[in-house]
């Protein structure tokens, strides 16, 4: 509830984009496990860590991590 629309899109499109740039050379069809730790975002407010991808996304969005309104530890497996 504290993101507009246009700011959810807008994440969302970066996102997406980002993402897909970053993972191009990381998919290995015949072998799906290898590689996921690298595709994957994680939080961890427990340890003060933030992805760097996330942590770029949000500061070039001039957003806090607090306006996604994601748990305090989080991670996103990207398959």
């Amino acid at each position: 509830g504290q993101l507009t629309q246009d700011q959810i899109d807008l994440f969302a499109i970066k996102l997406t984009k980002t993402l897909e740039e970053r993972y191009v050379n990381h998919w290995y069809l015949e072998y799906p496990m290898k590689g996921q730790a690298f595709r994957c975002l994680r939080i961890k407010n427990s340890e003060n860590y933030i992805d760097p991808v996330l942590d770029l996304l949000l500061k070039e969005l001039n957003l806090s991590l607090s306006q996604l309104g994601l748990p305090n530890d989080f991670t996103l497996w990207i398959d």
